[in-house]
């Protein structure tokens, strides 16, 4: 609660959706908001409470591939098309170093950066307007919709294909490998609530009860 008041417009800053619709609509990250989200996720974490890894890690992951793309964009990164495909193929980075950091898995990751977020970033890209009239009513559509159509199409592909492309996959391979590797020389491989000893003791005065357990538990 305390972090949500805190928290510019009384809200947490952006999920995996608000990044990529704020990429594809050319909004720079807002670091406050940002960073307002992760403390609110590592506080909730770190504390007890129940909250998925998933989405918090994706989350941070794009955040802080936002954040370099940033840099590099300053330093580097040209024209507007070019500069819209790079932060593409970084939420496909961020997300999937996010994932293998999170899950210790990063073939997880790579396969989550290129089905969940690619679909996410085609999704993304709209039409821009436009539409309706006697046409539609009718169920017939006039030349100019259908090339508008064909575009907006051919606008999803292209940008699905940002985040599918070579560089991105390199991208993802790469950042999904050292995320793991890092995640596991911090924090180690173990569990991190090891299991308590339980030892198996089968008595044939017991099978009852098993029995009885099962049936109760609808088995």
């Amino acid at each position: 609660a305390v972090l949500r008041a805190l928290s510019p417009g009384g809200r947490f800053g952006p999920g995996l959706a608000e990044h990529v619709a704020e990429v594809e609509s050319g909004v720079p990250l807002r670091t406050a908001a940002f960073a307002t989200r992760a403390a609110a996720s590592a506080v909730t974490l770190g504390s007890g409470n129940s909250l998925g890894p998933e989405g918090p890690s994706v989350e941070i992951g794009c955040g802080v591939a936002r954040l370099v793309g940033s840099v590099a964009a300053r330093r580097g990164w040209k024209g507007a098309a070019h500069l819209q495909r790079r932060s593409r193929q970084m939420l496909a980075v961020g997300a999937a170093a996010g994932v293998a950091a999170g899950f210790n898995a990063p073939l997880a990751g790579v396969f989550f950066a290129l089905e969940i977020v690619a679909a996410a970033v085609r999704s993304a890209v709209d039409e821009g307007g436009g539409g309706g009239g006697e046409a539609d009513a009718l169920g017939v559509g006039s030349a100019s919709e259908v090339g508008s159509v064909s575009e907006l199409e051919a606008r999803r592909d292209s940008a699905e294909l940002d985040a599918k492309s070579r560089t991105a996959i390199s991208g993802v391979v790469l950042s999904s490998l050292v995320s793991a590797v890092v995640a596991q020389e911090v924090l180690g491989s173990g569990h991190a609530l090891p299991p308590g000893g339980w030892p198996v003791r089968l008595r044939w005065t017991a099978l009852p009860v098993y029995a009885g357990l099962r049936a109760g538990a609808g088995g």
